[in-house]
């Protein structure tokens, strides 16, 4: 089966991309229709916030948001046990019996198991948050304001290309190593080809970050149900100094100068955690930006259910997150 499954991933990868677009919604439906059955996890660990001990039950199948959210809630020690899957529909029968295994809940789901549970009972998540930006709006930000000063400062400017060579050097030496090094086990790591079948399409070019004749960071931009889209970000080698010395901000910031000047206002500026106190909505706030609210529930969104009234409950209520008022 694991063979099998390696074999169509490497198939997709060559695929043109007019093709994939073809046959990928029944690729979404399979997914949506193993999202009916869903893994059980019990974690017990310690809150970053204070000295409280929280359990809670993780319901889904991806792997790697339930390690977001394990690093996200928890301190270095926790305890977890994996369980069979269970069909979605009995996750609040199984949460209400003897006051419930646990005091938080979350479940992943999809288009399809959206409606086979009782929200009711709790809060709808985005999975990532969508969002959208005013280029001229943003520029006028007090960060945008910093920004343009530590652009003089540092000496950065920026070109635009479409080579293969810088393709490489972007996706290899500053995407990779950007999104593990910041995500670790919770990286959703796209395959090259996302990038060199996207760049064969109009509008679609990267920003190189230069600081005196070194490229130090780059950005995938492309257009997508209309809008511009900010696709991809990354550091050379994922290099911490040159975060904290600005290359993300002045990345961002000539990249909007850009479009603003080619009279494009609506960005589209990808995901970001639905959790306001994350370090990433933080920044992307800053910026001034908003929800997209074309499809708030994404391909897939989280259904968080406050179990049982604790303390170590009400320590986690304190962390602001953005949810869907459906």
């Amino acid at each position: 089966m694991e063979r099998m499954k390696d074999f169509l991933r490497k198939l997709h990868l060559h695929m043109p991309l007019w093709m994939s677009e073809i046959y990928m919604p029944l690729v979404y439906l399979m997914r949506h229709l193993n999202g009916l059955w869903v893994k059980e996890y019990q974690i017990e660990g310690k809150l970053q916030e204070g000295d409280a001990v929280l359990k809670l039950g993780y319901f889904g199948n991806d792997r790697r948001i339930l390690c977001y959210w394990l690093n996200t809630l928890f301190s270095e020690t926790y305890r977890i046990d994996e369980n069979r899957k269970i069909p979605i529909w009995r996750i609040s029968a199984k949460l209400a019996r003897n006051n419930g295994p646990c005091e938080l809940a979350l479940t992943e789901v999809s288009r399809i198991s959206r409606g086979l549970g009782e929200h009711g009972k709790g809060f709808v998540l985005p999975r990532w948050l969508d969002t959208l930006l005013l280029a001229e709006s943003s520029l006028q930000t007090d960060s945008n304001k910093r920004t343009g000063r530590l652009v003089e400062e540092q000496g950065f400017t920026y070109r635009t290309s479409h080579s293969d060579e810088d393709l490489e050097l972007f996706y290899d030496r500053m995407f990779k190593p950007y999104i593990l090094s910041r995500h670790k086990d919770a990286s959703v790591m796209v395959d090259y080809s996302y990038f060199e079948k996207r760049m064969k399409k109009k509008d679609s070019q990267l920003f190189l970050l230069m600081q005196g004749e070194e490229t130090v960071a780059a950005s995938f931009t492309e257009r997508k149900h209309g809008n511009i889209k900010f696709s991809g970000i990354g550091v050379l080698d994922g290099r911490r100094d040159l975060i904290q010395a600005g290359a993300i901000r002045a990345l961002y910031y000539f990249m909007l100068t850009y479009f603003r000047d080619k009279g494009v206002n609506v960005i589209n500026f990808g995901g970001t955690s639905p959790m306001l106190s994350d370090g990433l909505t933080r920044f992307k706030r800053t910026l001034g930006v908003v929800p997209n609210n074309r499809n708030p529930y994404g391909e897939k969104s989280l259904w968080l259910i406050p179990v049982k009234p604790t303390r170590p409950l009400a320590t986690f209520s304190f962390q602001p997150y953005a949810f869907i008022n459906s």
